[in-house]
């Protein structure tokens, strides 16, 4: 048994089992029963997300523990908390400056952090993945990102 995938698989599941109370929360105001209303994505979502969390469960259930587990090292951890940071600084200022503002700039630190120097990387890496979900997400959603 991996402690690792069972504990991670756990997590998992309870917070799928958490964020679809909060999608049971949603109202859905003009909406019948036949029509896709707003629960339909995020329940979606909860969906998979539990499914690879099982498969995750069951995987570490099954699994021999790995001889010589490699642990963290101090630059590891440097690294993970400049992540946690970084997320938590990209929430604060998304709803202040907008998705096409802080998305290519919180993408940029992130590929930074794990080792692109050249500007000709970090800057595609940034701007096509912030243009394709504001695109996915204005033309077929019909969603407007802060």
């Amino acid at each position: 048994m991996r402690r690792g995938d069972v504990g991670a698989a756990i997590l998992g599941l309870s917070l799928a089992g958490s964020y679809y109370y909060s999608v049971s929360l949603l109202e859905t105001r003009g909406f019948t029963s036949g029509e896709l209303g707003p629960k339909v994505f995020p329940t979606l979502l909860v969906a998979i997300f539990s499914f690879l969390s099982i498969l995750l469960l069951l995987s570490g259930l099954s699994r021999a523990p790995e001889e010589g587990t490699t642990r963290l090292k101090r630059g590891d951890w440097t690294k993970v908390a400049l992540c946690i940071l970084f997320s938590v600084g990209y929430l604060i200022t998304l709803s202040r400056i907008g998705f096409l503002i802080s998305t290519p700039i919180f993408l940029s630190l992130f590929v930074w952090l794990y080792g692109a120097r050249r500007i000709k990387v970090i800057v595609p890496a940034a701007l096509i993945p912030t243009i394709a979900i504001y695109v996915i997400f204005w033309k077929f959603f019909k969603i407007f990102l802060p």
